[in-house]
């Protein structure tokens, strides 16, 4: 499917940045024209994203113990454990925050139906079995 793309150059000597490259097929990794470098591909969130509020259907739900330890229940209506909190989350916002606090990719907000996980590739090498 065409579409547009954004890359940054992570060398911090470098730093060069390719706005709006029309590609056809998504490429695996793209060299960076000025050191030769592999570039990371730059994602964005719109501001209209940010003030949309999922429903109690759509809406992310986890349980926070008492220690800190977070769980994901497998589905969002699922009873609340005894000692933990129920925390929702009702944004893409809100689950951005989420994931960069805890270190984790909610690979559903992230789906680009190619049928293929975050963690599939890194830098155009395979990881699937």
């Amino acid at each position: 499917m065409p579409r547009f793309l954004d890359w940054d150059c992570p060398n911090t000597d470098c730093n060069h940045q390719i706005r709006d490259e029309f590609v056809m097929e998504i490429p695996d990794e793209r060299i960076c024209p000025q050191c030769s470098g592999l570039m990371d591909r730059a994602y964005y969130v719109t501001r209209r994203q940010h003030n949309t509020q999922w429903s109690d259907r759509d809406a992310v739900v986890v349980f926070k113990n008492a220690d800190g330890r977070i769980s994901y229940p497998c589905r969002n209506d699922a009873p609340v454990p005894q000692g933990s909190e129920r925390v929702v989350i009702r944004s893409l916002h809100d689950m951005n925050k989420f994931e960069r606090q805890h270190n984790v990719v909610n690979e559903r907000m992230h789906f680009d139906r190619s049928g293929r996980g975050m963690d599939d590739t890194f830098r155009g090498k395979e990881f699937s079995h």
